[in-house]
């Protein structure tokens, strides 16, 4: 009888700590500060680079430069533009740091690749290729998304017809995946990864994975350099497409929504928000009982990401395209900031 009064004053106790430890949470107020520069294009992508932004243009937006430095106040620096576009090839199509040198990839024509690096202002050549079936997602593999001691994180986007997270597990050498279309924020938070895709305007969702592991594993070349590998299409035209035994384990869904556009995903105080637009407004929030809840709305025009970017050094950049609105949004704790593009 003791032992059972023990258990049951243990329980009520426990129950009344986490009660407790539940009321004392505290949503944070998040400062947003909205401001307007004149800056006539709309990048791709947005990194930080020496104090300021460089800003990755589409290759179809000019014929003359590739890249568009900014300053920290948000104002076109020529001198490092020029830095930047002499020797640059075309059609670059992504640009990255490592320490403090700068990378970029440029796609030649339909097939041929270009891997660069910058050094005291000059373009050197790092690597060069073709792209082939074994080679094709080449700079998704060089983009730093995320790395720790056990594994190397990369993804790919190829929009309506998919998206994969891959975690290459260095002590195994193996390679585990799942679908993720496409990546938009990826945090390690108590000791699990939560994994945000979005294809802008169309659907999101947030999957949590407590053991990369148990994810299905890549089993060939094929599949490695398959940035859909978990659609098997038949040969014949109308032959339905199949999936790989298990090809969807060793993952929890949290939110799958066609409500909004998830933008990016962050960690503060032990907490995780979310950036993200229905097709009005922009929003932080939570994820609650399977939903986004709004704690706040940003800005009262509609948002969308499209490339996959650079997770690992800049994730609190993040860049928005779309016909509502061209800028990014820069994260600073509890400050968020609006840059509109003019």
């Amino acid at each position: 009888m003791k032992q059972i009064l023990f258990i049951l004053i243990s329980i009520f106790i426990f129950s009344c700590e986490e009660k407790s430890a539940a009321e004392d949470f505290v949503l944070e107020k998040f400062e947003i500060e909205s401001s307007k520069v004149s800056f006539p294009y709309s990048p791709r992508d947005i990194i930080q680079y020496k104090g300021g932004y460089l800003c990755r243009l589409s290759p179809y937006e000019s014929d003359s430069i590739q890249m568009v430095f900014i300053d920290s106040n948000y104002q076109i620096d020529h001198k490092v533009n020029n830095e930047l576009n002499q020797g640059a090839e075309t059609n670059i199509l992504a640009v990255w740091t490592q320490g403090d040198t700068l990378f970029s990839i440029s796609g030649i024509g339909y097939s041929d690749y270009l891997i660069r690096y910058m050094i005291h202002d000059t373009w050197i050549i790092a690597d060069t290729g073709t792209t082939n079936k074994e080679n094709y997602m080449h700079h998704e593999k060089n983009y730093p998304i995320f790395e720790d001691s056990e594994y190397k994180v990369s993804s790919c986007c190829r929009g309506e017809f998919g998206g994969a997270i891959f975690f290459y597990d260095k002590i195994n050498q193996k390679t585990f995946s799942c679908p993720s279309t496409c990546l938009s924020g990826i945090e390690k938070f108590q000791n699990s990864f939560y994994i945000t895709s979005s294809l802008g305007g169309y659907f999101s969702t947030i999957i949590k994975i407590d053991n990369p592991r148990e994810l299905y594993e890549i089993q060939n070349i094929n599949q490695l350099n398959d940035c859909n590998w978990y659609d098997i299409y038949p040969n014949e035209s109308g032959g339905e497409v199949k999936n790989p035994d298990g090809y969807d384990k060793g993952y929890d869904t949290i939110i799958n929504t066609f409500d909004a556009s998830i933008l990016a995903s962050f960690e503060l105080r032990d907490y995780l928000y979310y950036l993200y637009s229905d097709t009005k407004n922009v929003y932080i929030g939570h994820a609650v009982n399977k939903k986004l809840e709004s704690i706040d709305t940003i800005y009262n025009k509609a948002m969308w990401t499209h490339d996959v970017r650079d997770l690992r050094h800049n994730s609190n950049i993040v860049p928005i395209r779309s016909r509502e609105m061209n800028g990014m949004l820069i994260l600073e704790g509890k400050k968020i900031k609006v840059i509109v593009f003019e």
